[in-house]
């Protein structure tokens, strides 16, 4: 199996929004795409799937090393080192990946968190990566395209919450915050039960909302001379946005119903956006 063929497997099988958002774009920023995304997902998997404290940190800490070798074109993990040259070439600096893995590292120790103030903050840190350094790649000019990119890359993982609010670390048992549990009624026992409960569907619609203002602010906010080269993350944008109204249209039962947005509507959004 080749490093793309790995990425590709991990965050964008066919279906996906991934897949469908770089499909129509040159296969080399298909690949650095796709491989920052696994790059990304690498690192949070760290966090949520290490049962050991200690060595979730020594793992971080090999990747902090690993992308210090990354922006010397000395990189060892076969995904990193499909990042090498896009990295070069966006002028990516390693201290940008160094402050996220220092973000998961406190990360590690917090059991909840405690407001949405706290839980976005974390996102947009995270989306430093998956939202800024992909639009880089992309070819941003405008410093506005950035501050739209961020708003994507939180926005996607304030959908993935939205969709998913149950996915267990062994350090937590959900992203929503304790404040948002609380305020309506909704405890973590909720988030075991075989159908989606009323204090539940109400924590989903917070997120819902909070969600779609990043995604629609991620649009409204990209700069004009931006657009075209972000089509694909534009259409990403879109693609995340149809997924939450499917989740209002099940009236935020996620537990019993899991809906997707379609294949079909994926790929046409994707050919209008970057067609």
């Amino acid at each position: 199996m080749s490093a793309y063929d790995y990425c590709r497997d991990k965050v964008a099988l066919p279906g996906s929004s991934l897949y469908y958002s770089v499909l129509f774009v040159d296969p080399a920023l298909r690949t650095s795409l796709t491989a920052l995304h696994t790059l990304a997902e690498a690192f949070c998997q760290v966090v949520d799937e290490c049962s050991d404290e200690g060595v979730a940190r020594a793992k971080l800490g090999w990747w902090a090393e690993e992308m210090q070798r990354a922006c010397t074109g000395k990189a060892r993990h076969p995904v990193v080192q499909l990042l090498a040259k896009p990295l070069q070439q966006a002028g990516v600096e390693a201290e940008r990946f160094v402050y996220v893995l220092a973000a998961l590292n406190t990360h590690l120790s917090r059991r909840q968190f405690q407001n949405f103030a706290e839980l976005e903050a974390h996102y947009e840190c995270l989306a430093d990566i998956s939202g800024c350094m992909a639009a880089e790649f992309c070819g941003a000019r405008d410093p506005g395209t950035l501050i739209a990119a961020r708003a994507l890359g939180a926005g996607r993982l304030l959908a993935e919450l939205a969709r998913r609010p149950n996915t267990k670390g062994v350090h937590r048992s959900t992203d929503l915050p304790r404040e948002t549990l609380t305020a309506f009624g909704a405890s973590e026992a909720d988030l075991d039960a075989e159908r989606t409960t009323a204090a539940l569907k109400k924590c989903i619609a917070s997120v819902v909302e909070r969600g779609r203002a990043r995604l629609e602010a991620s649009l409204e906010q990209m700069p004009e001379m931006d657009r075209r080269a972000q089509c694909s993350r534009r259409a990403l944008a879109v693609m995340e946005l149809a997924q939450l109204r499917t989740i209002e249209r099940s009236d935020f039962a996620v537990l019993e119903r899991p809906r997707a947005v379609t294949p079909l509507r994926k790929l046409w959004i994707a050919w209008k956006y970057c067609r």
